[in-house]
């Protein structure tokens, strides 16, 4: 493969950090140093910004919803978003709109800082007897901190990416909370130019939040997802793999609202180099099993 080719190892590299980890939790976002395949897009660039952006929808149908259960949007592949509607009716079917914007600067060679918002907009139909109701909610959803580190290179082994993040507000139906939720992760990676093969494990925990019957707990998530990344052309890279994902019930006032659940889901994205510092992303996570719906993401990067 020639070195030529100018966004030959962004846009892979979009496509291998889309499935590997999140630098702003929009995690599929390039880093557009100018450094061989197996860790540009990976390794942060010192003293560089990024401004990261996407647009992620989200469709839900369910049947008998329980009280505390949110609705929760994959923004990338360790970043999700929990939206609270109405519930305790028979049959629900939602649509959500979740707008992310983060910041993420090179601290040095290995350590990454960054910081992402969302905010989401939610239209639920549901039906009950002979009854058909609709509601809508939008407003902010989160802000997080986090910080990444490039633990070991690609060399004889797999590199190997570690990050950690706090949610520093968190919206919960009415309310809000700060600092109670926390995420960590580590990615392993392997590039065999074309191809990058990823690995890619997290971990959410969360604390109570609320007094009294407004007590609320949501679950912990642990989530593991491998994946292929390929490059087309000297622009276009493709990616595929799978995620399963293990989600705790929520608590509600000391009581447990529902049951653990898990998922398998189809991880689908195409990248594309329009400049050599600004990379759109396409991504789809569609259930296999364990779930109804689909999560679709655009997303922009661009460095400067």
């Amino acid at each position: 493969m020639k070195n030529d080719r100018p966004y030959f190892h962004k846009t892979l590299c979009v496509c291998a950090k889309s499935t590997i980890i999140s630098l702003i939790s929009l995690f599929c976002s390039p880093t557009l140093a100018e450094r061989p395949l197996y860790v540009e897009g990976l390794v942060p660039e010192a003293g560089t910004w990024k401004l990261d952006t996407s647009v992620a929808y989200g469709n839900r149908e369910d049947q008998g919803l329980q009280i505390g259960t949110p609705l929760i949007i994959q923004t990338g592949p360790t970043s999700f978003v929990s939206v609270y509607t109405d519930v305790g009716e028979e049959r629900k079917n939602t649509d959500i709109v979740v707008g992310t914007v983060g910041l993420r600067y090179g601290l040095t060679t290995r350590t990454e800082l960054y910081v992402r918002a969302s905010a989401f907009w939610s239209d639920t139909r549901s039906a009950a007897a002979e009854s058909v109701y609709s509601a809508s909610s939008k407003g902010l959803s989160d802000i997080w901190f986090g910080t990444s580190y490039q633990i070991k290179d690609d060399d004889e082994s797999p590199g190997l990416i570690g990050f950690s993040q706090i949610a520093l507000m968190e919206k919960t139906h009415n309310t809000s909370s700060q600092f109670k939720s926390a995420m960590i992760g580590l990615a392993a990676y392997k590039a065999i130019d074309p191809v990058v093969f990823s690995m890619n494990t997290a971990l959410s925990m969360s604390t109570a939040r609320g007094e009294g019957e407004n007590r609320h707990t949501p679950g912990s998530l642990f989530l593991i997802s491998g994946s292929v990344a390929f490059a087309a052309n000297d622009r276009v890279s493709l990616s595929g793999g799978a995620q399963w994902t293990n989600k705790q019930p929520d608590s509600v006032a000391g009581e447990k609202s529902g049951f653990r659940t898990t998922s398998t889901d189809l991880l689908l994205g195409v990248g594309y180099g329009v400049t050599a510092k600004s990379i759109v992303n396409i991504s789809m996570i569609s259930a296999i099993s364990g779930r109804k719906g689909a999560d679709l993401n655009l997303a922009w990067s661009y460095a400067f």
